[in-house]
């Protein structure tokens, strides 16, 4: 498939960076249109992928992607938008996997009937299944032209999801029984939510050849602001369900920060964290100006 090619980012001084998130958010939803890309006829799984595929969402962590490239003058290669998007596959595989009734047993996700209620467990289960395959054929694109950093992209990602990440994340949490510490959920969530954000950024500094210290700062950027991501869910669980597109109280059985911080210090915390993402762009000057943009936009975020 071919990869929409974006402008490369200038800096004039009037420069409307809301303009520059819209611009991008728009690239990536025009390309998701495109997936998946594999199959040779009509499945309903594959119907199923495609419907997930194109919910509303907000995109942000295929959009680090491109802003941490952007950081790098580099977002307009072909192969950015390709990482960008096998990451954002591989986020809604996990999004439609967790609202299954054999997990958070969800009716709601992003304002519409969650992916099961429509099409069924079974065509949900292996549309995200396709979908994570998707996202390494994404990776395997002419665009990478078999450069070697396309190898460590693919196994930063596969760690990403796997049971020492995303997956093993959630089965810690799905085995709660109320009684998680703080250091419980922030080791949990730093798996579970935080590895995704951590493999964004991680994907853009291998190809646009971030240097080590460079990287490290990105990292711990997004270490914070994953963690950050998570204490806002779990505020926003106990907000009605008409204001966030979820259901409301999905967690109310289980640990989370509101209920073993109470939501005045888990708020505090919050503002704390992202403070602390948005301290680690400092060094960055100017060239970062997209991604505190971005920043901001998930700091404000109230779904």
């Amino acid at each position: 498939m071919p990869i929409d090619k974006l402008k490369r980012v200038v800096f004039p001084k009037d420069w409307n960076l809301k303009g520059y998130l819209k611009d991008r958010k728009d690239a990536i939803d025009r390309a998701l249109e495109k997936l998946p890309q594999l199959p040779t006829r009509t499945t309903n799984a594959a119907s199923a992928a495609r419907k997930a595929l194109a919910t509303n969402g907000k995109r942000f962590r295929p959009l680090m992607v491109l802003a941490t490239a952007d950081l790098f003058e580099r977002g307009s290669d072909p192969a950015i938008m390709a990482a960008a998007l096998s990451v954002e596959c591989i986020h809604t595989a996990s999004l439609i996997l967790d609202d299954l009734p054999c997990m958070d047993d969800a009716s709601l996700r992003r304002g519409e009937p969650t992916l099961h209620t429509m099409v069924g467990e079974a065509d949900t289960i292996l549309a995200a299944m396709g979908l994570v395959a998707e996202a390494h054929h994404l990776l395997l694109n002419p665009a990478f032209r078999a450069d070697k950093r396309q190898m460590a992209m693919s196994r930063m990602l596969t760690q990403a999801y796997s049971l020492d990440g995303l997956c093993g994340g959630q089965s810690d949490d799905l085995a709660d029984l109320g009684s998680h510490t703080l250091s419980d959920l922030e080791f949990i969530h730093a798996k579970k939510t935080g590895s995704l954000f951590i493999a964004a950024v991680e994907l853009a500094c291998t190809w646009c050849r971030g240097r080590s210290h460079e990287t490290q700062k990105l990292v711990a950027y997004a270490r914070n602001l994953g963690l950050a991501f998570q204490i806002k869910d779990d505020l926003l669980d106990v907000a009605p369900s008409g204001t966030t597109g979820k259901d409301a109280n999905q967690d109310a059985d289980k640990s989370n920060f509101v209920t073993v911080l109470g939501e005045e210090a888990c708020s505090q915390l919050y503002d704390d964290l992202m403070q602390t993402a948005l301290d680690q762009l400092t060094g960055f000057g100017q060239s970062a100006r997209h991604m505190r943009e971005l920043t901001h936009a998930i700091w404000q975020r109230q779904s």
